[in-house]
């Protein structure tokens, strides 16, 4: 019924807004007020045929709801006769099902039964064999267990024999160790004695070198002075001589080889022997 109310309201907004965009595409000109009423009662009819026509289309709506609702009750009311019957066969077979099931499960019990006092005949008498066979491998056991026990005194005593003998060994060893400690003691003692001597001399003799080495290096450092403040005179009295000329310079130092550099020139000084040549 809500379903209806909404559809009409829906409907009925439809059909105001189809009136309102299908009118007079126009504002209509009357010329009088008869023309103005003649033209309001036409759209009021209009208007009330498309109601009427409406009101049908929701009464026939109506109707089909109620004729779809008897007949939903109707094959409803079939199915569920349908459904009854169907439980009450099966209810039928379901106490059928159920004597047969007790049936079997009391046939089943039965041979449960028998077969378990059968069983336990059985299990009576093989825990006796079982007995009788856990008797006779316990005395196996304590009689293996005595002979164990003796053997393994017999085995001690002769360990400990062995451990006797071999501890005298032992000892007799140990003294021989510390004779031979003893001698390399005393060798390791001379050897260090002659170690420390001959490492007295090589420092003597190290330090003479170190001396001589000194000497030289005094000699040769003096002897680069010397040559030093001879290249300065040397180079004086050239400035002097050439003032501003391009010269080539060739100079000796003592003990020290021949160094050259030559340039374009006009005059020449060497020192070649005690006296400067130009």
């Amino acid at each position: 019924m809500l379903q209806i109310n909404m559809l009409l309201k829906y409907y009925s907004v439809v059909v105001l807004c189809l009136s309102v965009v299908n009118g007079e595409p126009e504002e209509p000109k009357c010329f009088s007020r008869f023309d103005y009423d003649e033209k309001m009662l036409m759209k009021l009819l209009r208007f009330e045929d498309k109601v009427q026509k409406f009101e049908d289309f929701i009464n026939g709506v109506k109707a089909r709801e109620v004729n779809e609702k008897e007949e939903r009750d109707e094959l409803f009311a079939a199915e569920l006769q349908k459904v009854e019957e169907f439980n009450n066969g099966a209810k039928v077979r379901e106490v059928k099902e159920k004597e047969e099931r007790d049936k079997i499960f009391a046939a089943e019990l039965e041979k449960v039964k028998e077969f378990n006092n059968g069983a336990k005949a059985r299990e009576a008498k093989e825990k006796e064999e079982r007995d009788k066979l856990f008797a006779a491998e316990l005395e196996k056991v304590k009689k293996f267990n005595n002979e164990a026990k003796a053997l393994e005194a017999k085995e001690k005593e002769a360990r400990n024999k062995l451990f006797a003998a071999e501890l005298e060994k032992v000892k007799n060893f140990q003294r021989l160790i510390n004779e031979v400690k003893t001698r390399g003691e005393k060798e390791i003692e001379e050897r260090s004695k002659l170690f420390l001597a001959e490492l007295k001399k090589y420092k003597q003799v190290n330090a003479k070198e170190v001396e001589r080495q000194k000497n030289v290096t005094s000699e040769m450092l003096e002897s680069v002075a010397n040559s030093k403040m001879e290249f300065e005179n040397v180079h004086k009295q050239i400035n002097e001589r050439v003032k501003g000329k391009v010269v080539a310079f060739t100079g000796t130092a003592p003990k020290m080889g021949t160094t050259s550099r030559s340039m374009s020139f006009t005059t020449v000084i060497t020192n070649v022997g005690n006296a400067f040549d130009t």
